[in-house]
């Protein structure tokens, strides 16, 4: 054979654990970096309010 079992073993062991299935899932810090994303200070911020929703009682 041209590789030892243990090489072989050892590479299988490597490429399972540095799997990512479904994507890597990004950090948080990495996600704050992408385009389209709000800065933390807007994103808290209190959004518009709603008006008051009690109906009239003049008729």
């Amino acid at each position: 054979m041209t590789t030892s079992k243990n090489r072989r073993v050892n590479a299988w062991h490597q490429r399972k654990h540095n799997q990512h299935p479904h994507g890597k899932i990004k950090s948080f810090a990495e996600l704050a970096e992408e385009p389209g994303t709000l800065p933390a200070s807007l994103a808290n911020a209190k959004g518009p309010s709603m008006p008051d929703q009690t109906p009239d009682k003049a008729h």
